[in-house]
């Protein structure tokens, strides 16, 4: 437990640095998911994709994604954190905003791999960026907040996406409804790349907002929480064993997480039709947000119940059984509320312990090798990204449903929990001594020496 004057600082950290790069983390899946809602509101028929089709086009985004994750990693490392992070937000919203104005299937294939370009990198690097502020326990929170923010993006993000359709609809001008929200929503990243130096700062060190007895706690903590074994250069972190299992083992969360993102708006579309159900483009939003209502709240629990217990593994174990069980039930019935209930732990088994996953690393790696294990990690595991919708929507135009997809979902769940359980089980953390490298910590900062 940590004594009151740290658990007011880093309250205080959590405070400053946190919400706005869960600002960005809604923005970055608001605008790889827009797609979904796009879909059946015009998209589709207009560009004359088939279900499989839009399965690729969702999916291809992470061709680029995976290619450039690591070297964006690399080069975070030598521009700085900030530095890259407004790079990869500015010019994801400029790909964003360019496909408004795709002619056809094609250039919008091309205009998401150029999507998935741009965006590499932001996920590990605000990772990379938190750890320089906070040590374990408190880390593994940030990194669990952070990661729910895709869940308030799915919760909010679905019925603002549909509202810029309709008003996009209702103006009547040379875009349509869909095309002028893809407008929208890549204007607003480029608006944030360029507030992000004012709003983070480079360091503790640099934070205007904390005293030097606050910054030398937080170097003391820091250099505390440093293993003694494991890598520390870049190449040690794409070396590493550990990493390499985490994110083989990570590749059924996005691979079933961006099934039930891409394909939930048209699976409920289609009861709707099917039950005579009459529901509007609005209301089907609204019933997609909630898996995203029932993952938000499994977040909030697992976060408590980890800070206070710890056991990652076992508690990754948990929620991908969890998802492995609504997969199953998903395969088996067919009646719209199961169906629903079933996807909601789909929902919670793709996302829940995501932020878990990336804190078993610094038990390992530091320094450098951390943004490349993460990076790693991020890469090999979104190769469930590009597969999950692509291969669902293969399944779907094959057999004339998702059943076999869902099947295959409950199998890679249970596999990735029972990886990731062994791999924390041997992850030994031996703490660094913290006085040499907090006293150049100290230093660098222009602090006195602890």
């Amino acid at each position: 437990m940590l004594d009151r004057p740290r658990r007011l600082l880093y309250a205080k950290i959590l405070w400053h640095v946190l919400p706005f790069v869960c600002f960005l983390q809604v923005l970055a899946f608001a605008d790889r998911a827009a797609i979904a809602y796009a879909a059946p509101n015009g998209m589709n028929e207009e560009l004359n994709l088939t279900a499989t089709a839009f399965g690729l086009v969702s999916g291809i985004f992470f061709v680029g994604y995976i290619l450039f994750e690591v070297p964006s990693n690399y080069l975070l490392q030598k521009f700085g954190t900030r530095m890259w992070l407004a790079r990869i937000i500015i010019t994801w919203g400029l790909v964003q905003s360019l496909t408004a104005f795709v002619p056809d299937g094609f250039w919008l294939n091309v205009l998401r791999v150029l999507l998935g370009l741009a965006e590499a990198g932001f996920v590990p690097g605000v990772m990379v960026y938190l750890s320089g502020w906070l040590p374990g326990p408190r880390r593994a929170t940030a990194f669990s907040i952070f990661v729910m923010m895709t869940v308030v993006a799915s919760v909010v993000g679905g019925p603002a996406v549909v509202a810029l359709i309709n008003l996009g609809h209702s103006l009547g001008g040379f875009l349509s409804g869909w095309r002028f929200m893809f407008l929208i929503t890549g204007i607003l990243p480029i608006i944030a790349g360029l507030l992000l130096f004012r709003m983070m700062p480079e360091s503790p060190a640099t934070a205007r907002w904390l005293n030097p007895r606050e910054k030398e706690m937080v170097a003391q903590d820091l250099a505390k929480d440093l293993p003694v074994k494991g890598g520390h250069t870049f190449r040690d972190g794409l070396r590493s064993p550990r990493a390499w299992l985490l994110g083989l083992a990570y590749i059924s969360m996005p691979f079933s997480g961006y099934v039930v993102t891409f394909f939930l708006p048209t699976i409920l579309t289609e009861l709707s039709k099917s039950s005579n159900a009459g529901l509007d483009s609005s209301q089907i939003a609204l019933l997609s947000s909630i898996p995203a209502i029932a993952t938000a709240v499994t977040m909030i629990v697992v976060t408590w119940t980890t800070a206070r217990f710890g056991r990652l593994g076992l508690h990754v174990l948990i929620i991908t059984l969890t998802g492995a069980t609504g997969a199953a039930v998903a395969f088996a019935v067919h009646q719209p509320v199961l169906a629903l209930v079933a996807l909601c732990l789909v929902q919670i088994g793709s996302l829940a312990s995501n932020g878990l996953v990336y804190s078993i690393l610094p038990k390992v790696l530091q320094a450098s090798a951390f943004a490349a294990g993460v990076a790693l990690v991020n890469s090999v595991g979104n190769i469930g990204g590009f597969s999950g919708p692509f291969v669902m929507g293969s399944i779907k135009d094959a057999t004339g449903n998702t059943d076999l997809g869902f099947l295959l979902i409950s199998a890679l769940f249970t596999i990735t929990g029972i990886i990731i359980f062994f791999v924390d089980r041997s992850a030994s953390r031996v703490q660094r001594p913290a006085e040499p490298v907090a006293v150049e910590v100290a230093t660098t900062a222009g602090l006195p020496k602890p």
